[in-house]
């Protein structure tokens, strides 16, 4: 599997620390809220004691946040948790996947058997896949998606769960990466969506493993009667109950210094020869070069990792997903990339 996660394997690899890697391959937050590790150093002697295995106090508090029942709350090793149950636990026969995106929809569709009818993604954005909802029990949008970047009008997201609601269709929306968007909205409350978020990738702690989503009763019933006791840490359940309240205030703060900080660095990179940085909503975004690969190389020799997108369906070896960085990070890598292009 090709994901943003080969940061440690590479360090042990060379025999150095981690740090000593410029790692623009995982699209997690390069600035983090201040005070984070001394959060996590203060209560670290939660590690010593199981959690609550029904989770209420931690689903409480995100259901005040949010405005939802808590009924309707569920709780994953991470969003990717979420996303096998809503697999392995609905079931559906059809799924409408959009491609590029993220890999592992594809996979956990394959692995339940399910058909899948594949439409580009930009049939989601102009909304043109609303219409093929009565074909398919389920729907997948990831929103923002990865690799791209790109966000769905929310006018859309609207019209495609009044639609689903009235065809019997599912709508999977993964909003892993919202917490990067300023001003993106959560889908309306209804029968026919399962919304996965994640904690981890806006703290720049993907390691702690904290995700969250939101579904209607009679699904997370089903799914509370299968889940795992224990499925998050005691030091996860902390993260949740103290940081999902301060979301809204950490995006204020983080979201217009990492859309600065993209926009550098795709100019910087549209100017080398044969490099083209494609537009983004996020932090993240795609490059296109026609000996990509060889770039990607290249820059391992240096220390810098990317994120290869030949796995992606629909996209190839010329292609690659770059996460922003510091801003010395950032001219660090223009710098290695034109000496190498």
């Amino acid at each position: 599997m090709g994901h943003g996660d080969k940061l440690l394997k590479f360090a042990e690899e060379l025999n150095i620390g981690p740090d000593e890697i410029l790692d623009f391959s995982s699209n997690i937050n390069p600035l983090p809220p201040e005070g984070i590790l001394k959060f996590f150093r203060d209560n670290l002697d939660y590690l010593k004691f199981y959690p609550e295995s029904s989770y209420a106090d931690v689903k409480s508090v995100i259901a005040e946040t949010f405005e939802i029942p808590a009924g309707n709350v569920m709780l994953g090793n991470g969003s990717i948790e979420l996303i096998r149950y809503f697999f392995f636990v609905l079931k559906p026969s059809k799924v409408m996947i959009p491609y590029p995106t993220f890999t592992e929809f594809e996979r956990y569709a394959k692995g339940i058997n399910s058909e899948i009818l594949h439409v580009n993604e930009r049939d989601i954005y102009s909304g043109e896949f609303i219409s093929q909802l009565d074909e398919v029990d389920a729907c997948v949008i990831c929103n923002p998606n990865n690799p791209t970047g790109k966000i769905v009008p929310h006018g859309i997201i609207e019209e495609a769960v009044e639609e689903a609601e009235k065809r019997g269709c599912v709508l999977l929306i993964d909003m892993a990466y919202s917490d990067f968007v300023e001003g993106i909205k959560n889908p309306p409350e209804s029968e026919s969506t399962f919304i996965t978020r994640t904690l981890t990738k806006i703290l720049g702690v993907p390691g702690l493993r904290a995700g969250y989503g939101f579904a209607p009763s009679r699904i997370t019933e089903r799914i509370e009667r299968i889940r795992d006791p224990w499925n998050i840490n005691s030091l996860a359940v902390m993260a949740l109950k103290h940081f999902v309240p301060e979301l809204e205030k950490i995006k204020k703060d983080v979201c217009g210094k990492l859309r600065n900080l993209r926009m550098e660095l795709s100019a910087r990179l549209n100017s080398i020869d044969g490099f083209k940085a494609l537009e983004s909503e996020t932090h993240y975004f795609l490059v296109r070069h026609e000996i990509m690969g060889v770039i990607g190389e290249r820059l391992k020799e240096r220390k810098i990792l990317i994120r290869p997108c030949d796995d992606f369906r629909g996209l190839d070896n010329s292609y690659a997903r770059i996460s922003v960085r510091k801003r010395e990070d950032n001219i660090r890598l223009y710098t290695e990339l034109n000496s190498i292009i």
